[in-house]
C-alpha cells in the first residue's frame, strides 16, 4: 500500500510538472504483468513487458513514430481494477468462476470493470468496423465477415478480433466469452479491407 501511494505521489508530481511545461506525460510500465495504475494522471500509457537489449530503440520508435513505427499491439491479459482481489473470493479457491470471475473469459465486467480488457490497444490512427455478416450456409462451420477501415491520417495496423459468446454462457463453467480468431492488417489512410473468419464446429462446442 505504501509503495502504491508513493508511486501515485510521484506520478502526480510528474503530471503537475508536465502540465506546467505544456508537455505530454507518458507513463512507461516495465513489468511482467498488469499492475494497478491511476491512468487519469497520464496522457498515455506504454506497457513494454520485460523488453530485451533493443528496448530503448523500440520505445523511442513508438513514442516518436520514428522509422514509420505506429503502435499496434494488444494486451494479452486483463488489467484488473484495484478492487478486484477483494471480489474474487478466498485466495485458495482456484475456480475460474469464483466471485466476479477470472481471466477475460469469465470476468463479470459489470460487477468488476477492468482497467484494460484482454485484447485492448490503441494506435496513432483510428479504425472503424462495419458491414458485419454471418453466413451459416456451411453449417456446422460459420463464416464471419467484417470490413475494417482506417479513418485516421496515418498508415497503421489494427488487430481485428472475433469473440464468441454461447447461448449458455456463464452456466456450469461455460465461459462468458472466448477469442476465436484474429487478424492483423496494415491499412493506409482511407483504405478498407474485407476480413473473413471461419468458426468451425469444434470452436462452438461446450
Amino acid at each position: 500500500a505504501f509503495a502504491s501511494r508513493h508511486r501515485g505521489a510521484i506520478c502526480a508530481a510528474a503530471t503537475t510538472a508536465a502540465r506546467a511545461a505544456h508537455t505530454k506525460l507518458v507513463l512507461l510500465i516495465v513489468s511482467a504483468g498488469p499492475v494497478i495504475v491511476d491512468e487519469s494522471q497520464a496522457d498515455a500509457i506504454l506497457w513494454v513487458g520485460y523488453p530485451g537489449e533493443e528496448a530503448g530503440n523500440g520505445i523511442v520508435d513508438v513514442l516518436w513514430s520514428r522509422n514509420g513505427v505506429v503502435p499496434g499491439g494488444r494486451v494479452p491479459l486483463t488489467w484488473y481494477d484495484a478492487d478486484y482481489l477483494g471480489q474474487i473470493g478466498p485466495e485458495l479457491d482456484y475456480s475460474m468462476e469464483s466471485g466476479v470471475g477470472r481471466t477475460y473469459r469469465y470476468l463479470n465486467t459489470t460487477a468488476s470493470p477492468p482497467l484494460f480488457m484482454f485484447g485492448y490497444g490503441l494506435s496513432y490512427s483510428v479504425f472503424h468496423y462495419n458491414n458485419l455478416t454471418v453466413d451459416t450456409a456451411a453449417v456446422p462451420d460459420v463464416a464471419v465477415g467484417v470490413t475494417a477501415t482506417n479513418v485516421g491520417d496515418v498508415s497503421a495496423s489494427t488487430v481485428a478480433q472475433l469473440y464468441l459468446t454461447k447461448p449458455n454462457a456463464g452456466a456450469k463453467g461455460v465461459p462468458v466469452r472466448g477469442l476465436q480468431g484474429f487478424q492483423k492488417v496494415v491499412l493506409a489512410p482511407g483504405e478498407s479491407r474485407r476480413l473473413a473468419f471461419v468458426v468451425v464446429e469444434e470452436q462452438q462446442k461446450t
